[in-house]
């Protein structure tokens, strides 16, 4: 028995938390939306984002479309079986497919909040706004060097 409770700790041990990084992540994310749509509110800028679907094809042309393509099909699956929770009048919590831009935005500020306040959220739903993010982010710092 202690052997089988040794390969469960190793195990658990050896997952990984995406939730400090998707933070640091978006905090980066807020940085660069405050400074492109010059709001500092928060949802003021959000919104002038979603509006901005000429924004998210620039970012996301080439390289950047192939690489989210995996993600956003998992997450579109993900969100459409299961909305996530506590989704805002802004949102029904759900991306609709690859290129909705406007839920990605929200996505990413849902998971955010959930975070951040304490909210119980399933860790493929914290690892996919990191991957999503993280690929958004890398074309957003190429674009800034």
């Amino acid at each position: 028995m202690n052997e089988q409770l040794q390969v469960t700790r190793w195990y658990d041990r050896a997952q990984i938390d995406y939730t400090g990084h998707y933070m640091a992540m978006y905090a980066a994310f807020n940085a660069w939306y405050r400074l492109i749509t010059g709001f500092t509110n928060d949802r003021q800028a959000l919104n002038a984002l979603r509006l901005g679907n000429s924004l998210w094809n620039e970012y996301t042309d080439g390289i950047a479309m192939q690489e989210l393509a995996s993600y956003m099909n998992l997450l579109v699956e993900c969100t459409q079986r299961e909305p996530l929770s506590y989704a805002t009048p802004h949102w029904k919590g759900e991306v609709g497919d690859m290129k909705d831009w406007p839920s990605l935005i929200e996505y990413w500020y849902r998971v955010r909040c959930l975070v951040m306040h304490g909210v119980a959220i399933s860790p493929p739903y914290v690892y996919l706004a990191y991957e999503t993010l993280n690929i958004f982010m890398r074309e957003v710092i190429r674009r800034l060097a």
